[in-house]
């Protein structure tokens, strides 16, 4: 199938599409410091749409996003022949990473949702805060992962765009910053800004990176 470039990149813009819708549903969660009963008239208000944004973003990594990463990683390894595919692999690698991660942390709001009644307060806001971790320290680190080998790449082989390379090794340093929050114990300070930041930027360079993909065409040994 010679339009494998076009399939990823398609694949790359649904993958935000779908990203975006799902994270939209799940409104406005309260602060770290919110005390119990508002965590929990979270959960009992929420819980049905929690359940189904945790459905949807399983759905966007495990049938839209890990397409766009395998294409990305065909893209980048024949451009990354010199370095025998390092840096490629390594991107890839922080996807997989990403989808095993997303996939395990949608446990913590899911249960929260499923057993709002019968869970203790501090179960409750325990979950609340393993989430925040998860979503808000570890995965920024993954986007990380996945942006600098990626953006090097495209940054020396103009595979891509050049300066989506720079934006990529850009947006990946605001990630890996952002990702200290925990250590200000407020993820709606200025670090806990900056993981949020790192977030929306990651969406646009995989929307931009599956736009050139989608433009590029197929050489003919591809056909």
């Amino acid at each position: 199938m010679g339009d494998w470039k076009k399939i990823a990149g398609i694949a790359g813009v649904l993958t935000v599409i779908l990203f975006v819708v799902s994270f939209s549903m799940f409104g406005s969660a309260p602060s770290l410091d919110a005390p119990a009963g508002e965590v929990r008239e979270y959960f009992a208000d929420t819980g049905d749409r929690i359940l189904f944004a945790n459905w949807l973003v399983a759905v966007a990594i495990a049938f839209v996003f890990m397409v766009f990463a395998s294409g990305l990683r065909g893209l980048l390894g024949s451009a990354d022949a010199d370095d025998r595919g390092l840096w490629s692999r390594a991107s890839f690698a922080g996807a997989v990473a990403l989808a095993a991660l997303g996939g395990a942390g949608s446990v913590f709001w899911g249960v929260a949702s499923l057993s709002t009644e019968t869970l203790s307060d501090e179960i409750l806001v325990a979950a609340h805060h393993m989430d925040a971790l998860l979503f808000g320290a570890a995965m920024p680190m993954l986007f990380a992962l996945i942006l600098a080998p990626a953006s090097l790449v495209i940054v020396r082989t103009r595979v891509l765009w050049a300066w989506l390379g720079w934006f990529g090794l850009a947006t990946a340093l605001i990630n890996v910053i952002g990702a200290l929050w925990p250590l200000e114990g407020d993820n709606e300070g200025f670090l806990g800004l900056l993981s949020f930041i790192g977030l929306l930027l990651t969406f646009v360079w995989i929307l931009i990176a599956g736009i050139g993909m989608m433009r590029m065409e197929s050489s003919p040994a591809e056909s």
